[in-house]
């Protein structure tokens, strides 16, 4: 069902509809679901204002290695007229993914060059779910590339594997 900012349908104006019957732009994913089950509520409850969708929503396939996208893709990138920059890598030789007998291990990042921000992160890794939801916090900081490698992380941890993606 077609719905607006507060979750109205927008054919029915007395229905209103979250989580995955409801087509607000984001995927049909259970955290989105449940953000916006809270934001409905409070709308119904508190008649509070109107509600932006989070544009950045991690996605995660819990397969092994796990497999997580945040941001746009190159596709994406091109459809829209975006410029960007792509940094990949095979990280299964870093010290982090050796330690524990990892033999797959990539990255991929997307910056936008004009400004240096992150506009697209992509993982395959034991640790991908981790590193998604640390792109997430960078991304919705709107954190350049050179803010998050500067960043002293404790090693060694995937978190420290950060500086040499870019």
């Amino acid at each position: 069902m077609k719905v607006n900012e507060n979750f109205q349908s927008v054919s029915r104006s007395h229905i209103y509809a979250a989580g995955d019957v409801a087509d607000s732009g984001l995927p049909p994913l259970t955290p989105v679901a449940g953000k916006e089950a809270e934001r409905l509520t409070q709308h119904l409850l508190e008649e509070s204002q109107t509600y932006q969708n989070q544009p950045l929503v991690p996605s995660v396939v819990f397969t092994y290695p796990k497999l997580a996208k945040i941001g746009i893709t190159q596709q994406e990138a091109s459809e829209r007229n975006i410029p960007y920059e792509v940094q990949s890598k095979d990280i299964s030789s870093f010290f982090t993914y050796r330690r524990t007998q990892d033999k797959e291990a990539y990255v991929k990042i997307l910056t936008n060059p004009e400004t240096d921000e992150i506009i697209g992160a992509h993982f395959l890794a034991r640790s991908a779910d981790h590193l998604v939801n640390l792109f997430l916090v960078a991304m919705t900081q709107r954190m350049t590339k050179h803010q998050l490698s500067s960043l002293l992380w404790a090693y060694p941890s995937e978190e420290s594997d950060i500086p040499s993606f870019f």
